[in-house]
């Protein structure tokens, strides 16, 4: 199947799960976490706390996934069946649950089907179809390393289309791999994300092209990070979040600089460093400072600069 065909599929299978309203239960998930990781194989890890609301004990139920299956790891004893492209999966308890107990259950499986491929450019597609309440849910995807947001759309798929969908909550990196986190307090309708990425190559002007961000700097992996993101994203680096919003190219450079210097450089060694004129150096440190990602002291007749959010 073409990549063009599986995303007009997905948008199908969203429209008919969209006018599905969420089904009378006696029970609610109050916590549900997916974490993706798209490195070989795609897994999907999921952690669920399920309560029950009803007077009635509950021995089981059920969770409905697109797509077929295989169950690597599960906190409970579980039956699964597979019927025209939907993996049935009914997690059944030790003992039954009985009014306002809570039990967390663990499943861990790989997903086929979950990233397409077009050209050199990937294309994850998920859906959350609630048919009970979810509560604190959240979805972290991880992308594979190596790997950053596309910057333009292949010709074969839909023209300007943002290569996250819906924005996330967080964007940040652990030095080696993009992540992208969404949350939501109540999930009541579907909830669907769409990332499309690929491959990250640098050139270092000689002819040699290295593969990906790693052995890279900051300043590479920050810049990875940012290709194809529009104004309104925040960057999480780590826990802390700096506000990387319409970061210029150029202030990406003095960042890696900074970092190469051991994250602590003069202001007067930058010109020679960067080739920037000392107007332009001056204007993009103040910006880099209002944004608290670096800091800057008088040292002599010169500032020494600092980044204030180290790895």
């Amino acid at each position: 199947m073409s990549g063009v065909d599986s995303v007009r599929k997905f948008t199908l299978l969203l429209l008919i799960l969209v006018s599905c309203p969420i089904l009378a239960s006696n029970y609610t998930f109050i916590k549900y976490s997916v974490e993706i990781d798209v490195f070989g194989e795609v897994t999907e890890k999921n952690e669920i706390i399920i309560k029950n609301n009803g007077n009635e004990p509950i021995k089981e139920f059920n969770l409905d996934i697109s797509g077929d299956i295989e169950i690597k790891n599960c906190s409970s004893d579980y039956i699964l069946t597979k019927r025209r492209g939907i993996s049935h999966v009914t997690i059944l308890f030790s003992k039954p649950l009985l009014l306002n107990e809570k039990e967390t259950v663990k499943i861990d499986y790989k997903i086929n089907d979950l990233v397409t491929r077009v050209d050199d450019t990937y294309i994850l597609s998920t859906n959350f179809a609630p048919v009970v309440p979810i509560y604190n849910f959240s979805l972290l995807v991880d992308l594979p390393p190596g790997y950053g947001l596309v910057s333009s759309m292949p010709q074969t798929l839909i023209t300007g289309r943002s290569p996250v969908v819906p924005v996330p909550d967080t964007l940040y990196t652990d030095g080696q791999r993009i992540l992208l986190k969404w949350e939501r307090d109540y999930l009541k309708y579907p909830f669907s994300v769409t990332v499309i990425f690929k491959e990250i190559l640098f050139s270092t002007g000689e002819g040699v092209i290295y593969r990906g961000i790693n052995g890279f700097s900051m300043g590479f992996v920050f810049l990875a990070l940012l290709v194809g993101i529009g104004v309104g994203y925040f960057v999480g680096f780590k826990k802390s979040k700096i506000n990387f919003l319409d970061l210029e190219e150029e202030g990406l450079k003095i960042i890696e600089e900074i970092e190469k210097a051991g994250g602590d450089i003069l202001q007067e060694e930058l010109p020679k460093i960067t080739g920037f004129s000392r107007p332009k150096i001056s204007r993009l440190i103040s910006d880099l400072v209002e944004r608290e990602i670096i800091e800057k002291e008088e040292y002599k007749r010169t500032y020494r600069l600092k980044l204030k959010k180290k790895p």
